[in-house]
């Protein structure tokens, strides 16, 4: 008899980026390549979208919402308890930093996947309620988890380092890109990509300022994916200050069938982030045959290997550079490609979660 896994699903149905798609993935690899595997998704309330289309249509996954008269969030940290436990879960997985407050039956396991710690060294990025809130999470689910999937090298490193816990009991559980990216059809590549949520972190300030320093005839357009309240506003007022409209296209958020094609039609995604978990948009570029400008820094190496050109974070002169050089650039091999990405893709990934799963179950 399969295992019966319960997840924390919350972010499955209400992100529709970053670890909204981390957990509809591992969701739809799972039971894929191991439907023995019971899967049942906790989720305060359920909500159809394109993306849970098919989460949804798969009678095989059992999906558990509170009643409408109880309350969300009390449910998802004290009154999932209860429902994990009357369905006797062999396994709990928290997708996304943080477990329920009370704990589950003696014969239930935990495991959390911690994405990220940049909260505790990236500080100026976060309000300091916001901080301690984090660390609450992350220090409480660490501590009572059986196992801890750290997403990247890096991010097992922060892990380490930031909180007492057994080298053994941190698994490192790369992710994989969705199914819709790949290399095999050749387009003209006609503008730059920036792919991210929008804030200080990310380096999009930086990248417009590398942008003005070039002359016009370096420059090629740029299009922005994702949005960011008060910085993006800041990043549009720069675009039109300094004359840079014709040249930056501000796109907010984009369907996944939309990014496809705009990683295929990219000279090179250009991610120059001051930190990551892990950076999934590197790998999504790379799997589509798109180059990738990323940080010499944090988990960015790791996701690009030697694929990557790397700028140190915050040089906007070097990064200025390396937009001039993509001129030189010339196709990624495929067999190169192929043989960096086989950590990732998703059957390698999936055995590897599956694998942990039997071993901490066991």
């Amino acid at each position: 008899m399969g295992m019966k896994i319960g997840f924390d699903a919350k972010r499955i149905f209400h992100n529709n980026t970053g670890l909204g798609n981390y957990g509809r993935t591992l969701i739809k690899n799972l039971h894929t390549y191991y439907p023995e595997v019971k899967i049942v998704l906790f989720t305060p309330s359920i909500k159809e979208t394109k993306e849970t289309a098919w989460i949804l249509s798969q009678d095989a996954i059992e999906i558990v919402a509170p009643p409408k008269s109880v309350n969300k969030n009390k449910w998802r940290s004290i009154g999932i308890k209860q429902d994990i436990n009357a369905l006797k879960i062999d396994l709990f997985h928290g997708l996304s930093n943080e477990l329920p407050l009370l704990g589950l039956s003696n014969n239930c396991k935990w495991i959390v996947t911690i994405h990220d710690l940049i909260f505790k060294y990236y500080k100026k990025q976060y309000a300091w309620s916001d901080r301690m809130i984090y660390h609450m999470k992350s220090k409480s689910a660490i501590r009572k988890a059986d196992g801890i999937f750290a997403i990247s090298k890096s991010t097992k490193h922060d892990i380490l380092k930031y909180y007492q816990v057994d080298d053994s009991k941190v698994k490192i559980t790369y992710q994989s890109c969705g199914t819709n990216f790949s290399m095999n059809d050749q387009v003209e590549k006609k503008y730059f990509l920036f792919v991210s949520g929008l804030n200080e972190r990310k380096g999009l300030k930086e990248l417009l300022a590398a942008i003005l320093l070039l002359a016009p005839e370096d420059r090629r357009p740029l299009k922005v994916v994702g949005t960011g309240g008060r910085y993006e506003i800041e990043q549009r007022n720069f675009v039109a200050k300094n004359h840079l409209s014709q040249w930056v296209t501000f796109l907010g958020q984009v369907s996944n069938d939309d990014l496809t094609l705009l990683y295929k039609e990219s000279i090179a995604l250009v991610y120059p982030s001051y930190a990551e978990g892990f950076g999934i948009p590197i790998i999504e570029a790379l799997s589509s045959g798109t180059h990738v400008i990323t940080s010499s820094v944090s988990a960015m190496p790791e996701a690009a290997g030697t694929l990557g050109h790397y700028v140190e974070p915050g040089n906007i002169k070097a990064l200025a550079s390396a937009l001039v050089e993509t001129k030189y650039y010339s196709s990624l091999d495929p067999d190169r490609v192929l043989d960096h990405l086989a950590t990732f893709n998703t059957k390698n990934t999936t055995k590897v979660l599956y694998d942990n799963y039997q071993t901490i179950c066991s």
